[in-house]
């Protein structure tokens, strides 16, 4: 890979709802990422610090963080919640998205989906300008899942892969919700309560 330009500043995205995905952005294109499915506890850090030398450039060269507050699990959004206040903490900016917010930007017809476990089905849909969510029951998955184009990070739950049509369509998903620079809960998919509960 050619080192960047580091006079530019640059953007980094980081999205552990369900993978361990960071993606660095220079004038609203990514120009690299690391996904995997390593734990977040293990391989944050150590994948967002490969990710910055790899391309030689430093913390003080980042001039926002965007973090996807979820829907996810407790553990994987707790460890990104913890980077992102360090970094508040440090007077960095952070903003935060929703996974689901992509549905904004692509062509209508399709449905966010991702595993809430216990049992349990996340589902969104961007109807009339609004995106509305729900947690469906696996035996009522097949019925939802009628006449439908579903997005997913799972590509063996969903038609399209979420992450392919998130690098694809990302320039667009910048400019109309990233760039908005919002402040966003962590969105479990449920409760801390409910989560520790044995389904």
């Amino acid at each position: 890979m050619t080192s960047l330009d580091s006079s530019k500043k640059f953007n980094i995205i980081i999205d552990t709802s369900h993978k361990v995905c960071i993606w660095l952005v220079q004038k609203d294109t990514i120009v690299d990422d690391s996904i995997t499915e390593e734990q977040p506890s293990k391989a944050l850090l150590i994948k967002m610090h490969e990710v910055l030398s790899r391309n030689k450039i430093s913390l003080e060269e980042i001039d926002c963080f965007y973090f996807c507050k979820g829907p996810g699990s407790y553990t994987g959004l707790r460890i990104s919640q913890g980077l992102e206040d360090y970094l508040k903490f440090n007077n960095l900016n952070c903003y935060d998205y929703y996974s689901f917010e992509i549905l904004k930007v692509i062509e209508s017809g399709y449905i966010f989906i991702s595993n809430a476990f216990k049992n349990e089905f996340f589902v969104s849909e961007f109807k009339n300008d609004e995106i509305h969510y729900q947690k469906i029951k696996k035996e009522d998955l097949n019925s939802y899942k009628e006449n439908k184009r579903l997005l997913s990070y799972d590509v063996k739950l969903g038609d399209i892969d979420y992450l392919d049509v998130f690098k694809n369509e990302f320039n667009q998903f910048f400019k109309e919700v990233l760039n908005r620079k919002n402040q966003r809960e962590v969105f479990y998919y449920r409760t801390l309560s409910e989560e520790y509960t044995k389904a």
